[in-house]
């Protein structure tokens, strides 16, 4: 071993693995932008070979990263067989510079720290998911009908005579039933229950919505398939845009992976999030098929392992949706100081609705301070536009 190796400080790089260790270190939580330490480790091979050029003192310098300037005249000269410490030094002060700047680069990078797994959570949902597939799904006979309850909020605007906008929010209940063949004919039926809420315009407002509730109250459509008439096309049973997680069809259900890991690929393949809203996004893309009342007992149980896993999911106090069905509330933070909650029958594993809650302090009249709600209900019938039981 050389008399320089003895003597070099402890901190001087050797080779390119020691400074990517050194780069490294900043920022450990964020993956390494390799443009950066290559960045970095080509800035401090350059200063190394301009001092190996001109014997000189290394300082950061304002509007670059590293500066170069002559050596004091009067330090102590280097002598044939000494050490040269200068220059180590020099590069070490390189290479604490590089750092730094690459610091503060990296130190703007966001941070792709997830928040941990909330294990009561996960318990309470892998007990539904359990009871679940215990249960299995409900049995229907060919010529029943599968018959689900919404209870929402339905937006609506108008204007007034002088121009003025308004908007407002009604509480309808929408009934559909859907055949056990689903090719053939479904109903939808719309019902207002006299709730609303007047988020602007006044009594101009609840005039407007009055109107719009009388005109649109009771009215049905029905269609093959669900392809309800809509003037788009005259053939049954086509789809329009792509089957997807808020456009499903129960062969695309049914054919969702029934493995927990299968699964939770896929809907990470089809949120098409940023990272800030991914696990709200995750969450209410499995809201769009709990809510339809007809994803296979399978895909359910695998979905609710799925969520198990979902990171910033959390339990929250038992609720009592708008319909009166009761449940457990798990939840996820939702954009906008808001969240995001789902409420599940643990005793049966059913799903019974999700709502927004805005954590600014709520809306006045809205259904425990929610901004948006889903209240479901399921059943078989044995007519078409006739509840179960009747």
């Amino acid at each position: 071993m050389s008399d320089r190796d003895e003597q070099a400080p402890a901190s001087e790089p050797r080779d390119d693995a020691e400074l990517d260790r050194m780069l490294g270190r900043v920022r450990a939580d964020v993956p390494a932008d390799e443009d950066a330490l290559d960045r970095g480790r080509a800035t401090v091979l350059a200063a190394a070979a301009e001092l190996e050029r001109a014997d000189g003192t290394v300082v950061a310098g304002p509007g670059t990263l590293i500066r170069v300037v002559p050596a004091d005249p009067e330090a102590e000269p280097e002598t044939a067989g000494r050490p040269r410490r200068r220059r180590a030094a020099s590069l070490a002060a390189v290479a604490a510079a590089v750092v730094v700047a690459v610091a503060l680069a990296v130190a703007q990078l966001p941070s792709t720290e997830e928040p941990g797994i909330d294990t009561a959570a996960a318990e309470v949902l892998e007990r539904v998911a359990e009871t679940t597939s215990r249960t299995g799904d409900v049995p229907i006979e060919p010529g029943q009908y599968r018959y689900t309850e919404m209870l929402t909020w339905r937006p609506g605007t108008g204007r007034t005579q002088n121009g003025q906008d308004v908007e407002y929010r009604s509480e309808v209940l929408t009934r559909t039933w859907v055949p056990s063949d689903e090719r053939q004919e479904w109903l939808q039926r719309d019902n207002f229950t006299g709730k609303r809420e007047i988020v602007s315009g006044g009594e101009e407002a609840l005039e407007i919505a009055l109107a719009t509730e009388r005109e649109m109250d009771g009215r049905e459509v029905r269609g093959r398939c669900g392809d309800y008439p809509d003037g788009r096309t005259t053939q049954p049973c086509e789809r329009y845009g792509q089957v997807d997680w808020s456009n499903p069809t129960l062969a695309w259900m049914s054919s969702l992976p029934t493995e927990p890991a299968e699964l939770a690929e896929r809907l990470r393949e089809d949120s098409l999030s940023s990272f800030a809203d991914r696990d709200y996004q995750r969450l209410t893309d499995a809201t769009l098929l709990l809510r339809t009342g007809r994803l296979p007992a399978a895909q359910r149980a695998a979905l609710y392992r799925v969520l198990a896993s979902v990171p910033g999911l959390q339990t929250a106090e038992p609720q009592t949706a708008p319909n009166g069905r009761a449940g457990i509330v798990l939840s996820v933070p939702a954009p906008g100081a808001k969240r995001c909650e789902i409420i599940i029958d643990p005793e049966t594993g059913e799903y019974v609705g999700d709502r927004v809650v805005d954590l600014a302090g709520g809306e006045a009249g809205t259904p425990g301070g929610a901004v948006a709600f889903h209240a479901v209900r399921f059943g078989v019938a044995d007519r078409i536009g006739v509840e179960p039981g009747g």
